[in-house]
């Protein structure tokens, strides 16, 4: 009975062992292919860099001229747009004074009618109680 159990772990203990070499060797095929393919990717950079680096520079100086005239144009539109802002802020400052002017006429028309409506009316009474104390005086001479 022992032999027997002693058999079939080993067999499962190699079976393991196998098993774990087989993962192993899989993981190291994997890092090993992603390894390669970086360092063959930066080389090919390199390679790339040294041989036409020179004459990719002027595209690559073109290529940010172009970029950046744009963003040229832009940062000028939007500082137009901004000067507009502030152009109808003053605008709308102004009407908004010229609003208030208005009522302050408005206001000092109606006290000027006003004050010449009470003059008027002053005026009026006492017009009438000069032609009541005349009527009066003479009605006083008459009888």
């Amino acid at each position: 009975m022992g032999s027997s159990l002693r058999n079939s772990s080993c067999s499962f203990i190699l079976k393991l062992v196998s098993q774990d070499l087989c993962f192993l060797s899989k993981e190291r095929h994997v890092i090993a292919l992603e390894t390669t393919s970086t360092i063959s990717t930066i080389g090919l950079l390199i390679y790339v860099i040294r041989k036409y680096g020179t004459t990719v520079e002027p595209f690559a100086d073109k290529l940010e001229q172009k970029s950046a005239q744009p963003e040229e144009v832009k940062q000028a539109s939007i500082q137009h747009i901004q000067d507009a802002t502030e152009l109808e802020k003053s605008q709308q400052a102004l009407v908004q004074k010229c609003h208030h002017l208005f009522d302050v006429h408005g206001n000092t028309a109606v006290a000027l009618e006003v004050a010449s409506w009470e003059r008027l009316y002053k005026v009026h009474k006492e017009v009438k109680n000069r032609l009541c104390r005349i009527g009066c005086v003479n009605r006083n001479k008459s009888t």
